[in-house]
């Protein structure tokens, strides 16, 4: 019968802290009218300074609530699955901060269990909270994957608080037991953990767990989870690399782990929000204390620098040791105008101005000083002022000395005159300006991904296109069902085929045996051809569209026998008539009375394909013709 309990002993290392030998006891009671077990487990012997941490650690009982886990349709748990002869092995990380920040692994730790005799649990786990975290109030769910014969792999993330700051912890096991006992019902079972709370007494040493469990088959199962892929023959799910085989999903590093993957980054980085690209950690920000008194912390791509704290107007030097000053004038660092001059001073900069001029005040243009206006007077007749200087003019028939001030009578050695003239235009700016010309257009198209087939520049714009057969839709593109919007008469014994963007119209010939039914593609038997035993089996066609670049062993069809009043049928035999190697889809069975239609390899090519299989049962057969066509693009 069903177990209603376990007891077992327990050791492990947490935090460094070694506790002696923990005595386990759980009891299970099956509540029917929820459809759930209540299972209750207490671990004695656990030192105070312990089990604080430990309550978190659900994980510790995980291969007994798993074990007596209340089954639901045709899920079977550890117990009816194993006989109670299993080993686990868990691996837990547990988040170092608010959730999303990266996760530090555990040592992983192990669990020979049978129910036959004594479990006896060995974890050896190192979360690392500076507070005793909660116990996770939050329910969760484990998948529990089939991945080999007597081969499990189990995943989940469970919720807590760490104080006042929510936290979380990924545990993931994998399970061995005697691959004589068979498979799961279904490739994936799934496990939910409800009602959950935990409590230590410090007192009498004891950490109690209470929660209900309930397992379930997968519903609609249409393949593996992501993450897997089935194998190659089509029996299991496998992990699927993502790391390995094509681009890869992070901007450094690709961890790959089953049913999953993560990236990391070089020391120095961290994950984006993204949790795929990798940004420069700015360490100067964060802690104030990396470089010593008089230096100061320079961030760099991946790193940091501690150099010398330089005073204004000082940098450090080439040695990286010392300052130099800063020459702001010849690197134009400077404030002056641009009619000032920059005089480089030790740790800073001056401005003046030339001779002739004066200031008026930092990052102001010199003014020109009025010679003329001085006194005593420049000139010994007339000034003229210019622009930083000035000029002494003479009375006619006089002329300057070589001071430039005083002037002297001309003496004449012979007549010569020279005259010279010259004249200013100002040219007005124009009251107008020309109309702006019209700026080159944007080729919209070039933006990759903008549309889903094909894209068309306009003035201005753009406009996606579809292929013959599709159209555009304001979410998307969409196909023609050219069957029923055009009302398609194919000839007789045909059936229009809507395909991806086309449509056929195929033979649906029925065997020599049969007689055509009332519809096209249903085929019937002549009743003086069946056996007085046997009952009378239609022959029928079924249309399946596919996109081009559906992967490799990824189910696209099921295919199930059912009685005429609509009950399983359970004890029927499902084969491919008249295999084609060279087809790309195939046929696997799942169970009596249910098959897949999986993919062999990736669908690369458009093209139509055929696929006849016979469902067997001791007293019918039926047949399904299956019409499979792939279109020429991925949607």
């Amino acid at each position: 019968g069903e177990p209603q309990g376990s007891w077992g002993s327990m050791i492990g290392v947490i935090n460094g802290r070694k506790f002696g030998v923990a005595r386990l006891n759980t009891s299970v009671m099956q509540e029917v009218g929820s459809g759930v077990s209540s299972i209750r487990s207490s671990i004695h012997h656990v030192p105070a300074n312990v089990g604080p941490l430990m309550r978190v650690l659900l994980v510790t009982i995980a291969p007994i609530y798993w074990a007596l886990a209340r089954e639901s349709g045709e899920a079977l748990n550890g117990h009816s699955l194993t006989g109670g002869r299993f080993r686990q092995e868990s691996h837990v990380e547990f988040a170092t901060g608010k959730q999303g920040l990266p996760l530090t692994p555990s040592v992983p730790k192990a669990h020979p269990v049978s129910f036959h005799g004594s479990p006896r649990l060995l974890p050896r786990l190192t979360p690392s909270p500076s507070k005793p975290p909660q116990a996770p109030e939050q329910d969760f769910e484990e998948r529990y994957v089939q991945t080999g014969p007597g081969q499990l792999f189990v995943d989940s993330t469970q919720h807590f608080f760490q104080g006042s700051l929510p936290s979380f912890l990924r545990c993931n096991h994998s399970i061995q037991y005697n691959a004589a006992r068979g498979p799961q019902p279904q490739l994936v079972q799934h496990l939910r953990a409800s009602a959950i709370s935990s409590a230590f007494d410090p007192q009498a040493e004891a950490l109690r767990f209470q929660l209900t469990t309930a397992l379930q088959a997968e519903e609609n199962e249409v393949g593996c989870p992501e993450g897997f892929e089935l194998d190659s023959q089509g029996a299991f799910c496998v992990d699927r690399d993502e790391c390995s085989g094509g681009p890869s999903p992070c901007s450094h590093t690709c961890l790959n782990a089953p049913g999953r993957f993560s990236c990391a980054c070089p020391a120095g980085f961290a994950l984006a929000w993204d949790d795929r690209n990798c940004r420069d950690v700015d360490e100067c920000a964060g802690d104030a204390r990396l470089c010593r008194e008089g230096q100061r912390c320079v961030n760099l791509l991946g790193s940091y620098r501690c150099l010398p704290d330089c005073g204004p107007g000082f940098r450090v030097a080439a040695d990286g040791a010392s300052c130099e000053d800063v020459d702001e004038c010849l690197e134009g660092l400077d404030d002056c105008h641009y009619n000032q001059l920059c005089e480089n001073t030790p740790g800073g900069h001056r401005c003046s101005c030339s001779r002739g001029y004066r200031m008026q005040g930092p990052s102001l243009p010199c003014l020109d000083v009025n010679e003329c206006l001085q006194l005593p007077k420049a000139c010994a007749y007339q000034c003229h002022n210019l622009q930083g200087s000035y000029r002494c003019l003479c009375p006619p028939g006089q002329t300057l000395l070589r001071d430039g001030k005083a002037c002297t009578s001309l003496e004449r050695n012979g007549q010569s005159r020279t005259e010279s003239a010259q004249v200013c235009i100002s040219l007005p700016p124009s009251p107008t300006c020309p109309a702006p010309m019209p700026g080159p257009d944007l080729d919209e198209c070039r933006v990759r991904n903008l549309c889903q087939h094909a894209c068309r520049n306009t003035e201005g714009s753009y406009q996606c296109l579809c292929p013959a057969g599709y159209r555009l839709l304001p979410s998307g593109k969409n196909y023609i069902n050219e069957c029923e919007e055009e009302d398609i008469e194919c000839g007789p014994g045909q059936m229009c085929f809507n395909t991806r963007g086309s449509y056929q119209c195929v033979d649906t010939p029925c065997p020599a045996t049969y007689r055509q039914g009332p519809s096209p593609g249903v085929c019937l038997c002549r009743p003086q051809d069946v056996l007085p035993a046997l009952l009378a089996a239609p022959q029928q066609c079924q249309l399946l569209p596919l996109p081009l670049g559906v992967r490799a062993h990824h189910d696209v069809a099921r295919l199930a026998a059912f009685s005429e009043s609509g009950v399983p049928a359970n004890r029927t035999e499902l084969s491919v008539l008249e295999p084609d190697p060279r087809s790309p889809f195939a046929l696997r069975p799942l169970r009596a009375g249910l098959g897949a239609v999986y993919t062999r390899r990736a669908l690369t090519r458009s093209g139509l394909y055929r696929l006849t299989a016979r469902a067997a049962a001791p007293r019918h057969q039926s047949v399904f013709v299956l019409l499979i066509a792939v279109s020429p693009y991925p949607y």
